[in-house]
């Protein structure tokens, strides 16, 4: 089993249906990126996260 996850800050925000995360590597040990996805409202409500998971 890999590490504990660590925490990022939000990443940015786009319009479009796809978003580039660059330069994104696995630290010492990690096994996996998972991501947390959320749809913001033009009033800044936010949906339930949708998450994915990419292994290294």
């Amino acid at each position: 089993m890999g590490r504990p996850h660590r925490r990022q800050p939000p990443l940015g925000a786009t319009c479009p249906r796809a978003f580039y995360v660059p330069d994104l590597a696995p630290e010492l040990g990690e096994c996996a990126a998972r991501f947390e996805v959320r749809a913001v409202g033009e009033l800044y409500t936010a949906s339930t996260p949708a998450t994915a998971v990419h292994p290294w």
